[in-house]
């Protein structure tokens, strides 16, 4: 019972799908995800609060920017005795709201909020497979709410700071073994919601006509996430049939940094090259709290030990007459998470990721879509565990924006 509440209090912080970046969502907004989220040399349009906040300086109007993300995941594990399960899939969606304020162009400051979920998504998986013991259901989700504000230092150079507002939730489902002491299994779910600030900041350069580079900083943060744990069909000699604990669960949220280099060869055409940094290592150890503690439910401090990442992405636009934009991109992201703590809960892999992306923009209203094919490089644990064996996925994400410029 012990070694099953701590498999679980693991896969609570790992909720997402198998495409690398840990339990880090895709960009946010068609024109990054478009260019594979090399965008932070270019960042001219709303979702620049994100992004890069500096990039606010270039838009003249006011903009309102609304999009939606919609990932479909296909995960697969094949034990090492050839029996293939598939985690249940569904099609996840992922809204976002960008607004910005051009005051006019004179003024040097511009105004911005941007609301998204950066970090999230779940994970099912049946309650007849090998890890019904160790997490049938996980979810986390996190809203940020990010204002900011630009300013434009001269022609060449802005800087832009943006203040984020965090409100987190995790929920975990699972099934207990209690056949092992005869009785029937039981289950437990465990529901949390947490909050937090934090902070992003972002330079933006442009060294000639044609060139510009772009850095920005997105803080991390800690967030406590306070909640129930409650027990169903629990054995009367551990106190059945049912029991509920009071819990808290303390989890670090890395910082992020990008560098971006944008070139444009002809007026038509922009080619960028970025790089992200994500300090995954905070991600040491989650400690969890119970308030009753009990023999079989004593406090915990799990294990993940994760490494730090760098992804390098490459991205294009092409501006195919005044209404109209093509965009691409590839992306490689490593995933953070060694084998001696892997969980199935995130079947994470380094993962190749290509997109295209088309955009129409009239007179005041602009259509942007995008679509990305993620690709996880397959991932064999051998650890002598319950996550053994061959895990195999593919992701498809759809990402539409619908803008207005006042």
């Amino acid at each position: 019972m012990r070694q099953t509440i701590i498999a679980v209090i693991g896969l609570l912080m790992t909720a997402s799908i198998a495409r690398g970046a840990g339990f880090q969502n895709p960009v946010s907004g068609a024109a990054a995800a478009g260019q594979a989220g090399a965008f932070t040399a270019q960042a001219d349009d709303a979702s620049a609060v994100t992004h890069n906040p500096a990039g606010l300086t270039q838009l003249e109007k006011d903009q309102v920017l609304v999009t939606f993300s919609f990932i479909s995941p296909s995960v697969k594990h094949i034990t090492p005795l050839g029996v293939t399960e598939k985690a249940k899939g569904s099609t996840h969606q992922l809204p976002g709201f960008y607004w910005a304020a051009a005051p006019s162009s004179a003024n040097p400051v511009r105004f911005g909020l941007g609301i998204s979920v950066p970090y999230g998504q779940s994970t099912r998986w049946s309650e007849n497979s090998s890890f019904r013991y160790t997490g049938t259901f996980s979810e986390m989700e996190l809203l940020n709410v990010n204002p900011a504000v630009a300013f434009q230092v001269n022609p060449r150079f802005s800087v832009g700071l943006g203040l984020n507002y965090y409100s987190g939730r995790i929920k975990l489902e699972a099934l207990d073994p209690y056949f092992m002491m005869g009785f029937p299994d039981g289950s437990h779910q465990l529901k949390a919601d947490g909050e937090q600030w934090g902070y992003n900041l972002g330079l933006l350069y442009r060294v000639a006509e044609n060139q510009s580079f772009g850095f920005a900083y997105r803080g991390g943060f800690p967030m406590t996430f306070k909640g129930d744990l409650k027990m169903r069909n629990l054995p009367v000699p551990l106190g059945g049939p049912t029991y509920s604990t009071p819990a808290r669960l303390d989890l670090d949220y890395p910082a992020l940094v990008n560098l971006g280099y944008a070139w444009r060869p002809r007026p038509d055409l922009k080619l960028e090259f970025d790089l992200e940094w994500t300090n995954w290592s905070v991600m040491d150890r989650v400690p969890v709290d119970f308030a009753y503690n009990t023999p079989f439910l004593p406090d915990q401090s799990t294990l993940k030990d994760w490494n730090d990442t760098l992804s390098p992405r490459l991205g294009l636009e092409y501006q195919a007459g005044p209404n109209a934009r093509w965009r691409a991109g590839y992306l490689f992201l490593p995933s953070p998470i060694p084998d001696r703590t892997y969980e199935a809960g995130l079947p994470d892999a380094d993962s190749h990721i290509f997109n295209l992306g088309f955009e129409w923009k009239g007179s005041r209203l602009r259509l942007a879509v995008s679509q990305s094919l993620s690709l996880p490089e397959k991932r064999r644990i051998l650890q002598g565990g319950p996550y053994d064996g061959e895990y195999r996925a593919v992701n498809h994400i759809t990402t539409v924006n619908l803008g207005y410029d006042f």
